[in-house]
């Protein structure tokens, strides 16, 4: 099976930037799609570094049809990728997106062309990802079966349709929209997960976070869309460093190894692995930030409690 295009997203990290390019040199795709934000402004050493990127993006030295997706001036994440994606889908149908810090196994290449195959008309699957985190990978209920269904569209290395990105809400309209956010908040598995992504899709509309990735997750959960993911780790993410702009700390579940996956057998049923989904969210991507926006009850039940205390210590005072 021939490679599907490959979408690469690299910025000004060249080091990083060879070792995923020469993965997708192995892979050979028929058509790449090159996709780099310009230097900051404000970051002189990004313009070397830049040219560094595409001197090494100019190696194709196979038969492929390549598209330049430059810019001179730095857009920023959120704008640069959801753009340059978007672009690149105005000429295919279906790709492979990388970027510059996601290493591929070579069977990810395999996994991502025999899935968006599969699924091409199933307007059900919106999402194939690359990644299992530690836990997901010895937990296989059917040893024939090599991949999962999931709510989680994880990005470390992915593949999606045309049909499906048109769906891509960057400016969150959906989450804008009170009787849509509702139905989104109320579909999620626990109160901890709703107050999780209330907190997090707030800080993206209030300008906190600037990302891209997020909002594609938000309009996954607005079509009620599932995700096929892999049971073996495909993707190793090799840029958890100071120089990334939003992995900078390291943790140990953040950069698992790749393992192969020789063959792609599908679930037969079309039904989530929900404890796979809760392993996910509580291990991988839950984190109280602060503050914490608390519920009526949460509020009285604390302010209960420390009238408790302070009665008790004042009845202990009484007696000493």
């Amino acid at each position: 099976m021939q490679c599907p295009p490959v979408i690469f997203i690299a910025f000004n990290r060249p080091d990083v930037t060879q070792q995923v390019f020469s993965r997708i040199r192995d892979a050979k795709p028929g058509k790449l799609f090159l996709v780099q934000d310009g230097p900051r402004a404000s970051v002189p050493e990004d313009k070397d570094k830049c040219i560094a990127v595409r001197k090494i993006l100019d190696g194709v030295d196979w038969e492929c049809e390549v598209h330049r997706i430059f810019s001179e001036e730095n857009l920023g994440c959120e704008i640069r990728v959801a753009s340059g994606i978007s672009e690149a889908f105005s000429k295919v149908d279906r790709a492979i997106i990388l970027e510059d810090d996601c290493l591929p196994h070579s069977d990810f290449f395999k996994f991502c062309g025999v899935l968006l195959e599969n699924f091409k008309d199933d307007e059900r699957v919106m999402h194939v990802s690359g990644t299992c985190f530690p836990g997901d990978q010895e937990r296989q209920r059917d040893s024939s079966e090599t991949a999962y269904f999931s709510k989680y569209p994880f990005m470390w290395g992915w593949a999606t349709w045309q049909r499906a990105w048109k769906h891509y809400d960057r400016e969150m309209i959906v989450w804008r929209t009170p009787v849509l956010r509702d139905a989104i908040l109320k579909a999620m598995d626990s109160d901890l997960e709703r107050e999780q992504w209330t907190y997090r899709y707030n800080s993206l509309l209030n300008g906190q976070i600037s990302t891209w990735d997020w909002q594609w997750q938000l309009s996954v959960w607005a079509q009620n869309g599932l995700t096929v993911a892999p049971r073996k780790n495909l993707i190793t993410n090799i840029g958890f460093r100071d120089d990334a702009t939003h992995t900078k700390s390291e943790q140990s579940w953040q950069s698992v190894p790749c393992t192969n996956l020789p063959v792609v057998v599908v679930p037969q049923y079309m039904i989530r692995d929900l404890e796979a989904d809760t392993n996910q969210f509580r291990n991988f991507m839950c984190a109280r930030p602060e503050p914490v926006t608390r519920s009526p009850l949460h509020r009285r039940l604390a302010t209960a409690c420390k009238s408790l205390m302070r009665r008790t210590l004042g009845k202990i005072s009484k007696f000493q």
